[in-house]
């Protein structure tokens, strides 16, 4: 194909299926009022773009805005994602060298943090149920983590929309503020909460000092938009700058740019739509459950006394099986072995989604809600950043057995590292790895697939 990747996106596009999956803007509409393709609105600072004050003084102006709208200290527009976002708010949160709790389901943008930084985690080992599915730490290891750090990195909600509680969060601020601590939100799932009912509860009123989100990945935004908020006085804007304009592209995607203003400018507007969907949602959830179907969401919330986002929808049962057999009505957003799970969003008729789930058997609910305990953290032998310092050797994933990673090995999705750098590569973790790549199509990323077989970087010694 003389453009493949056009004429693949093309194909995609004109299949016509219900997109249950990021971007939140499920490709309905055009992107402003004008041309159908978004071509003409790709430009650089030049012309009117440079003029008048110049783009960059616009999209400050328009982060501005969105800052007074949500009752924040200042905003970024991210046009790589909430990764960005997430890497810049912890590296201006923590000078070199800081140790900083963080739970062991975070995302790869968090690693990336630490090995930029030097930074020394003290990893917090979560909790998983029988299907693969992490839920957050409690409060209670969160206050055995905090005792000998610089403050916390949480991961709130989880992929599958599971968050701490807001007041159990609050708390675990007060107290890390009151330490002298910094407290980092990954919300990267959340950007639809600030100010919506129906919702957990934004970090962003909760005290956190700096929350990321990821816009595209629920609201009416195009993929790879995000958004970094600062809320209080720990922080200087400065030191977010200083490291935002380290990592930042200084070549910005300014449809992506003004697909952020498009959001914000709108955002308000949406809200009660938003808070139906919520009640919506849960509607159907307690339909499901009525149908025999297990629905993660619910047992979270009443099992484990922790809170879930509307948005999400996590069926157990079996995940590649139920993927295959809803394909024909559209694609979802994660397949796990145990588990299917739908992002959906207030544009789109649960009408179609239901057609697709009643094709499907409920599972033998067998012990609902059966969880593992919180389980060991990986034999840590480096941290992260002097592993991944160090010469690497590669290596089929089964002769890793025992050696150290100087790699991340990561599976897409969630962007969870399975491996982390300076970790002792487990005969067990190898078994897991296999077994899931065996059911799951995904991307790792980190490892190298030669000849079908996947192959891992380990520390050359």
């Amino acid at each position: 194909m003389r453009m493949p990747l056009v004429e693949t996106m093309r194909r995609w596009v004109e299949q016509g299926g219900e997109r249950w999956h990021t971007p939140g803007h499920k490709g309905r509409g055009d992107f402003v009022d004008g041309p159908s393709l978004p071509w003409a609105w790709d430009l650089t600072e030049v012309g009117p773009l440079v003029r008048n004050g110049g783009a960059q003084d616009m999209v400050r102006a328009s982060e501005d805005r969105l800052a007074r709208q949500i009752g924040v200290r200042r905003s970024w527009y991210s046009v790589q994602g909430a990764s960005l976002a997430v890497t810049a708010a912890i590296l201006a949160a923590f000078p070199p060298g800081s140790r900083v709790a963080v739970e062991r389901h975070a995302h790869r943008s968090v690693l990336a943090a630490m090995i930029l930084g030097g930074l020394k985690p003290q990893w917090i080992a979560t909790g998983t149920s029988v299907e693969g599915l992490a839920w957050p730490a409690s409060e209670q290891q969160w206050e055995a983590a905090m005792a000998d750090v610089q403050g916390a990195v949480v991961t709130r909600p989880t992929y599958d929309g599971i968050a701490l509680s807001g007041p159990a969060l609050e708390r675990l601020i007060r107290r890390a503020h009151a330490r002298g601590q910094r407290v980092v939100v990954d919300e990267a799932h959340g950007a639809h909460w600030p100010g919506r009912e129906g919702y957990p509860k934004s970090a962003i009123y909760l005290g956190a000092d700096l929350v990321a989100h990821g816009v595209h990945k629920t609201e009416k935004a195009l993929t790879q938009t995000g958004v970094l908020h600062l809320t209080g006085d720990l922080v200087e804007p400065e030191v977010v700058e200083w490291w935002w304009s380290l990592m930042a592209t200084s070549s910005p995607s300014y449809l992506l740019l003004a697909s952020l203003d498009r959001w914000q400018a709108e955002r308000g507007a949406v809200t009660g739509a938003w808070e139906g969907f919520a009640q919506a949602m849960r509607a159907l959830w307690r339909e499901l459950l009525d149908r025999g179907f297990r629905i993660w969401q619910l047992e979270a919330e009443e099992q484990l006394g922790i809170q879930a986002d509307p948005v999400k929808l996590s069926i157990l049962g079996p995940g590649p099986k139920w993927a295959r057999a809803v394909d024909a009505f559209g694609q979802v957003e994660k397949v796990e072995a145990g588990v299917i799970t739908f992002m959906l969003s207030p544009d789109q008729s649960l009408s179609r989604l239901k057609s697709a789930l009643y094709q499907l058997e409920p599972e033998p609910r067998g012990e609902a809600g059966t969880v593992l305990d919180a389980g060991q953290l990986p034999d840590v032998a480096l941290a992260p950043r002097d592993a991944a310092m160090m010469p690497v050797v590669w290596v089929p994933l089964r002769q890793a057995i025992d050696r150290i990673a100087g790699r991340a090995l990561v599976a897409y999705p969630p962007g969870i590292p399975w491996v982390v750098p300076g970790e002792r590569v487990s005969g067990e973790l190898i078994e897991e790895i296999l077994r899931s790549r065996s059911l799951v199509d995904r991307t790792w990323e980190g490892g190298r697939v030669i000849e079908g077989e996947l192959w891992m970087g380990v520390i050359n010694q």
